[in-house]
């Protein structure tokens, strides 16, 4: 039973530290989220509207169709 517990830990670390390694780094999650802000921008200036605003800073968009 021990085994297996120390086992599982043990996946857990290594999959932890590849999930680290493997994933964007700091620049380039600013860079997405610059590029993220300027696709909204260019939707609200083309007619979109703010449909929805949470707290937590995300915005919801959505075009009029009419």
């Amino acid at each position: 039973m021990e085994l297996a517990v120390v086992a599982l830990f043990l996946i857990a670390i290594v999959s932890l530290v590849r999930s680290c390694q493997s994933g964007p780094t700091q620049m380039e999650l600013f860079d997405r989220l610059a590029m993220m802000r300027s696709d909204m921008q260019a939707v609200i200036s083309d007619g979109g509207q703010v449909v929805d605003y949470y707290y937590n800073n995300k915005t919801t968009y959505a075009r009029d169709h009419l």
